[in-house]
């Protein structure tokens, strides 16, 4: 889907000219000429739309992507998915715990923190009328997105994935 902007408003303009019709019949060829050189180029180099409908549908989709704008404000990547013990130089890849200075493993976040933190960043009023997230989608889209989830004994946690700090910020109305 492309969005086309159009930012023309035309008033009091009749948009119907009466006998066009028939104005137009000595241009028919060379509006099918037109027509089939523009399908073949169409087809030879295929559809290149203008940086206006680009940008247009960027933003379309950008503001419509509830969930990547909570992503991209409330969460960070864990800047180190596979690591290097600087002891031993073993590689470590991303499935091992790392652990932080509170000796806590710190390169996965339990599933529970990114649904409390959705949770209130759709709704910062607390609106008992808006439904939080169910925890299932909430994965789904997690993994969508290219993040790993795996079920743990204590619940399920999603890999490389954290909540930024300070905790979250309300979306903007």
């Amino acid at each position: 889907m492309r969005i086309i902007p159009h930012p023309v408003t035309i008033r009091g303009t009749p948009l119907a000219i009466k006998g066009l019709d028939q104005l137009l019949i000595p241009e028919w060829p060379y509006i099918l000429r037109w027509m089939i050189e523009g399908t073949q180029k169409w087809l030879r180099d295929g559809l290149k739309p203008p940086a206006a409908v680009v940008n247009a549908t960027r933003y379309y989709f950008a503001a419509e992507d509830e969930f990547g704008g909570w992503l991209s404000t409330c969460c960070r990547v864990w800047p180190r998915p596979a690591w290097t013990d600087e002891k031993t130089g073993k590689v470590h890849p991303e499935e091992e715990m790392i652990k932080d200075g509170r000796n806590q493993p710190a390169n996965f976040t339990a599933l529970s923190h990114f649904k409390e933190s959705f949770d209130r960043w759709r709704n910062p009023s607390d609106d008992k009328s808006i439904k939080g997230i169910d925890p299932t989608t909430l994965a789904r889209k997690l993994r969508k997105k290219g993040y790993r989830t795996e079920h743990t004994r204590t619940g399920t946690v999603v890999w490389g994935l954290k909540i930024r700090e300070p905790e979250v910020k309300a979306k903007a109305h």
